[in-house]
């Protein structure tokens, strides 16, 4: 009996360690899906660690996220001034930023830690200094980085939806996420941090 119970106890600890070791999937996601994202309470304008998300718009290369709360503090004709500024914005990305960036600098980890083609685009309320950022973590799972959100991410600041440099705020940002595939995750050698914006404003031109 003692035997048993000590092999039921091993396989149960084999059993949870792979269970964490195996990333959460974004399956294919359905538009007005909510999602709680893990966020930087650096860059959040009220310093949240977490915010919870509706899935606004997808295109062939990204799913469109928005801080809920924010989204229900505009009145209708802003939501729809917010949604028209999201269809430009994912146009552009599919047609010209992701395209033009992945030639010129190669792809992003692609389908990547969440085996999905697309990369995440989530817009957040965010201090007034901030036009977004990355979060390599993303890119690890959450056993080994519990902040994770176990994929491709891009974080965009909401007061920056209806400025006409927007799109260039997402490819500084997606510069960096192939940077970091490119040059850390594929050969583990991380960019020196100089290069690495350089490159970005680069991508801007």
């Amino acid at each position: 009996i003692l035997c048993l119970k000590t092999w039921a106890l091993c396989f149960e600890i084999i059993f949870l360690t792979i269970l964490l070791s195996v990333p959460q999937l974004v399956w294919a996601a359905n538009i007005l899906d909510s999602q709680v994202f893990s966020v930087e309470p650096a860059y959040d304008l009220t310093q949240r660690t977490q915010v919870s998300s509706v899935l606004r718009k997808v295109t062939a290369r990204a799913y469109f996220y928005i801080d809920d709360s924010w989204w229900l503090s505009l009145s209708s004709d802003q939501q729809a001034q917010v949604n028209t500024a999201l269809n430009g914005l994912g146009e552009e990305f599919d047609t010209n930023i992701y395209p033009l960036l992945t030639q010129a600098f190669g792809d992003v980890w692609n389908p990547g830690i969440d085996k999905d083609t697309r990369i995440t685009i989530f817009f957040h309320q965010m201090k007034e200094t901030s036009g977004g950022y990355i979060n390599t973590g993303d890119e690890y799972y959450k056993a080994q980085f519990p902040g994770s959100n176990e994929r491709e991410m891009v974080y965009l600041n909401t007061a920056q939806v209806m400025n006409p440099l927007l799109k260039s705020f997402l490819a500084h940002e997606l510069q960096h996420l192939i940077t970091f595939n490119q040059k850390e995750r594929l050969r583990g050698a991380p960019e020196e941090v100089w290069l690495n914006e350089a490159r970005s404003e680069y991508a801007l031109t």
